[in-house]
């Protein structure tokens, strides 16, 4: 029995909801501000009041290690060059299910920071984590220039 691995990649790119606005030192401020991801409202803020400071611009380094994010309005997003094997044993067992992951995908097309967020038989999840670890992109693109970006991949094991 053959077993069939289809990919679905998920752009999540959240978008940002700013309403009721007002003045503030000659700009206009949102008083709520909501942070949607997948059409899940993942972050609520509402501002009760702005004061003017002195801020410290050293707080505004990245520290070491970090990944530079960057956005653009014509971004191409990453699309998998590899694909995950099905698992023998899930197949010779007829497990089917999906494995839905986190990850970031960086310029030179290799994955980091790989989370399972959504869980099939333990096999696949396995398989898929394993495999992912490997896994090489076609990196995102802001025009020419390659982008770091997080994506979110389901993958769908199914028996034919």
């Amino acid at each position: 029995m053959s077993g069939l691995v289809r990919i679905l990649l998920l752009n999540t790119l959240p978008r940002t909801r700013l309403t009721e606005h007002f003045d503030f030192g000659g700009h206009r401020y949102p008083r709520k501000l909501q942070l949607v991801v997948n059409g899940i409202r993942v972050i609520t803020a509402n501002v009760d009041n702005l004061t003017t400071v002195i801020f410290d611009e050293t707080l505004l380094v990245p520290p070491k290690g970090a990944i530079d994010r960057r956005q653009c309005a014509d971004l191409k997003h990453a699309v998998p060059v590899t694909d995950p094997m099905y698992p023998k044993s899930a197949s010779q067992n007829k497990l089917m299910g999906d494995t839905t992951v986190a990850m970031t995908v960086l310029t030179d097309g290799s994955v980091t920071d790989i989370q399972l967020v959504g869980s099939a038989a333990r096999s696949m999840d396995d398989a898929t984590l394993q495999t992912l670890k490997s896994w090489r992109f076609k990196p995102a693109m802001c025009g020419a220039d390659p982008v770091v970006s997080d994506i979110e991949v389901v993958v769908s094991f199914r028996l034919d």
